[in-house]
């Protein structure tokens, strides 16, 4: 949660944020993203768990005065109302017409078509977090090339590699593998991950690795062009 408000400090707008948390609070994600709302000053709503699909989600927002929503833009759940994609075709205006100003989520990649529209309809800040269950938040889209993630240094560790699973070089594809390095305590501050340990775990991704300065000025690696689990790689 600490990653996931530093890499999110960035993108968030200057305003006081009310939040529609639009994933399923069973989800590890749901909580997480609740946390990360309340610190950064503002407030987290979550979507009513019999209220799912698009007309009560769009009530939902107008009704609390939602200006930031947390959501996928796609998903593999099949029930309706749970994805941005769901919400604009209910309403091809939905970003407008509830006044959203932050669009943030995982579980997807965004397309390049998506961030437009969302621009087009008043949205000043798009940001997608990359992750999984097993490590939370492991990277965040740049703020001037959207379609590449600057990967989290910290509590994680993250590497691109090949075959044999030496790193890639820059501008290379490979399999995303994760090593979960500090956890926070409880007293506060870093330490020693506690718990169970994973090293260089493969996610099951595959993603292009970047090194190098970023012209958005921060100089921390970066993935593109991610392919997750069992999906087809995005347009962008």
């Amino acid at each position: 949660i600490e990653t996931m408000v530093r890499l999110l400090t960035a993108h968030r707008p200057d305003m006081d944020l009310v939040a529609f948390n639009g994933y399923h609070q069973g989800h590890a994600a749901a909580p997480a993203y609740d946390d990360a709302m309340r610190l950064l000053g503002g407030i987290s709503i979550p979507r009513h768990y019999l209220a799912d699909d698009e007309p009560s989600t769009v009530a939902q927002l107008r009704a609390f005065g939602c200006n930031t929503l947390i959501l996928a833009q796609r998903s593999g759940l099949t029930k309706s109302g749970r994805t941005v994609e769901d919400l604009l075709r209910y309403e091809p205006a939905f970003f407008s017409h509830c006044a959203i100003r932050w669009w943030l989520g995982s579980s997807s990649t965004f397309t390049a078509e998506v961030r437009e529209t969302a621009r087009q309809q008043g949205v000043t800040s798009v940001t997608n977090l990359y992750g999984s269950s097993e490590f939370g938040t492991l990277a965040v889209s740049c703020c001037q090339n959207p379609g590449e993630f600057h990967l989290a240094l910290g509590h994680v560790l993250v590497e691109v590699v090949d075959r044999e699973g030496f790193p890639v070089p820059s501008g290379h594809r490979g399999r995303i593998v994760v090593t979960h390095l500090l956890a926070s305590h409880e007293g506060g501050g870093l330490g020693p991950h506690e718990g169970s340990q994973l090293l260089r775990l493969d996610n099951g991704d595959e993603a292009t690795f970047l090194d190098g300065p970023c012209p958005c000025g921060l100089s921390s690696p970066r993935i593109r062009d991610i392919l997750r689990r069992g999906a087809p790689a995005a347009e962008d």
